[in-house]
């Protein structure tokens, strides 16, 4: 017969239950007294530290000057570059201890900051609601201050009701399907500017005569310099944000290769200063009084009225210079009048003026676009321009040529992945249009 098993071999005895004999404890404490020491030690190192500073502005001070300070004990992560400088002292963020910075703190630094919404028919309760620190979350290195995705923006974008007071925001849910088309600011009669929707025909008032297909004919253009073949960049140079370009002037654009230089017409001499009609009116009227003088003209030329009165110097050279400038620079398509329009003034002593031309820099002045990130294609890839003869054409494109090679946050092959602000900025400040 198989012996009993003897069950009383795995019992524990007594005094292998007293913690005293273990290895890893103390004589003088139990397991008890170690974790109750161990709790408070983590206590007073990761939460009563960390607090301290906020009991004293001194000692908060003083606890920045340290290798290693009460508050980076409980960082949660790496500051952005802009915050870093202030980054050990968290109570130039965090106002209140363990309550997440508010509104008040950010302006504090970022007082040129402007409000999301630009007009009142746009503001909404849960706009107003909205903290900095919805979009903006720092602790988290370089790439978490501002977040770039597109269900921050659509949370709001995608419910707009449309025929509403708010019909000045429209109803986006996604770029590639469901994006509104562009708007774009134009010129009209005076200076005048106007949001239209963009679309193929659409003109502005320049009171500029030009004409890019000629400019840009691709068997090229007689100059004093021989035949030259024009190019938008020799015209069309970035500025340094590479948003804009700079504009154009008569002497680093239109006289390039020595071409439209400014001459009076003979018997005058001379370059004509350009952008001041009265100034070269008057420059000419110098010229024909030093022709007078050196008797290269005649005084008789300047008889007037019914006894053929002889006119002073001075008058006769006025006279001879407006006959001058009504046949050489305001009439015809040579000079003044072959780029800009010339209408009549009252003023027999400058009977011509021009018109100030108007020329559009900015058609989408609320939206952000890099002309640099986009030079690997050519310009007229999106601008249509080399048929254009008329200088208000407007050439600018819509959403669909933009949608050839931007997609969503999946793009496909060969396309980019776009969010909302790669175009469009928040914190808007002032509308385009007032």
């Amino acid at each position: 017969m198989q012996k009993p098993e003897d069950h009383t071999r795995n019992k524990v005895t007594p005094d292998e239950l007293n913690p005293d004999s273990l290895i890893w404890t103390s004589k003088w404490l139990s397991i008890r007294q170690v974790s109750w020491g161990a709790f408070l030690l983590v206590l007073a190192i990761f939460v009563l530290l960390p607090l301290l500073p906020t009991a004293s502005k001194t000692l908060d001070e003083w606890q920045v000057k340290l290798p290693l300070t009460f508050t980076q004990l409980v960082s949660p992560g790496e500051l952005s570059s802009g915050h870093k400088l202030f980054g050990k002292q968290c109570s130039t963020c965090h106002q209140q201890p363990l309550h997440a910075v508010t509104d008040s703190s950010c302006q504090s630094c970022h007082k040129q900051v402007k409000q999301h919404a630009v007009s009142s028919k746009a503001k909404t309760t849960q706009l107003d609601e909205l903290p900095c620190i919805t979009c903006h979350e720092d602790h988290k290195g370089e790439v978490g201050l501002i977040s770039h995705w597109n269900d921050q923006c659509l949370n709001c974008h995608n419910t707009v009701r449309t025929g509403s007071d708010n019909r000045t925001v429209a109803r986006v849910k996604n770029f590639v399907v469901d994006h509104p088309q562009f708007q774009l600011s134009v010129t009209g009669n005076a200076g005048s500017v106007s949001r239209v929707l963009n679309k193929p025909g659409i003109t502005e008032h320049t009171e500029l005569k030009f004409s890019h297909k000629l400019h840009l004919d691709k068997q090229g253009i007689s100059t004093p310099l021989g035949e030259i073949m024009l190019s938008c960049k020799d015209c069309h140079r970035l500025e340094q944000d590479a948003q804009r370009f700079s504009p154009q002037t008569m002497q680093s654009s239109c006289q390039l290769s020595d071409c439209h230089s400014q001459d009076y017409a003979e018997p005058a001499f001379g370059t004509i200063p350009h952008g001041n009609l009265k100034l070269a009116l008057a420059g000419l009227e110098e010229k024909y009084l030093e022709l007078l003088k050196n008797g290269e003209v005649s005084q008789a030329d300047c008889a007037s009225g019914a006894g053929k009165k002889i006119l002073s110097p001075r008058d006769c050279a006025h006279q001879l210079a407006l006959k001058n400038a009504e046949t050489s620079l305001v009439r015809g398509n040579l000079l003044c009048a072959g780029c800009h329009t010339v209408v009549p003034n009252a003023n027999e002593n400058l009977p011509w003026k021009i018109v100030p031309p108007t020329l559009n820099r900015d058609w989408y002045p609320v939206a952000k676009f890099s002309h640099r990130k986009h030079d690997t294609q050519p310009c007229t890839h999106c601008h249509d321009k080399e048929n254009s003869k008329n200088s208000g054409e407007v050439s600018i494109p819509g959403i669909e040529v933009c949608r050839e090679c931007h997609a969503d946050e999946n793009p496909n092959h060969k396309q980019i992945r776009t969010s909302c602000d790669n175009c469009h900025r928040y914190h808007r400040g002032k509308p385009a249009v007032q």
